[in-house]
């Protein structure tokens, strides 16, 4: 039992972090070129909060709604491969929905450029 939360709650971190350090990292640079298009500090602003909160959300649901619920004679490796497992399903969720966000902001940046 005791296995069973520590791993859920070792996998919910990991599955944050993957997704923060993700924000992290691309957050300059999408900082930049919001500023250069849109040219509204308020609008940078609120679209750097959607993309962390489209990352850090999914990550997230996916991670509480992943059950550790092995047998209690249960090798800990095996939970850790199943950590593995699970975690792959989070990456996915975050990809896709990084790539949503990748192409609102490519309509948005297509618009504005058009408009001008």
């Amino acid at each position: 039992m005791a296995k069973n939360i520590i791993f859920s709650l070792i996998f919910s971190v990991i599955s944050v972090g993957i997704a923060f350090l993700i924000y992290i990292i691309v957050r300059k640079y999408l900082k930049d070129i919001l500023d250069h298009i849109i040219k509204i500090p308020s609008a940078t602003v609120f679209y750097s909060r959607i993309f962390f909160f489209s990352l850090i959300f999914p990550a997230l649901g996916k991670a509480l709604n992943t059950s550790f619920k092995m047998e209690e004679n249960t090798a800990t490796m095996e939970y850790v491969w199943k950590l593995i497992r699970e975690l792959d399903d989070v990456l996915i969720v975050i990809g896709v929905f990084a790539f949503i966000f990748l192409m609102y902001i490519t309509v948005l940046i297509a618009a504005l450029r058009y408009k001008k």
